[in-house]
């Protein structure tokens, strides 16, 4: 998870990869109900305290909105060639 600017950039794709995570997560709450709370409990740890996110169990959360200005075309294009 290094970045070539050092720190920050660590930082960075950390928070990048707790969210998606997160985000999966929740998702699949529905489809894989056990796991999802097991893998939910070991993530809130890394949440702020009065974070909305922080409930005593997945189950209790919204299934996240997606934001249409934070697609970027040219990357979908470059992950479908890879």
């Amino acid at each position: 998870m290094k970045g070539e600017e050092g720190q920050e950039d660590q930082i960075t794709s950390l928070n990048t990869l707790f969210d998606v995570l997160l985000n999966t997560t929740i998702m699949m709450s529905c489809i894989t109900p056990f796991l999802s709370e097991y893998i939910y409990q070991n993530l809130r740890n890394g949440l702020d305290k009065d974070s909305n996110l922080q409930a005593d169990s997945i189950h209790f959360l919204q299934i996240p909105n997606f934001n249409e200005a934070l697609i970027n075309e040219r990357i979908e294009s470059m992950v479908k060639k890879m």
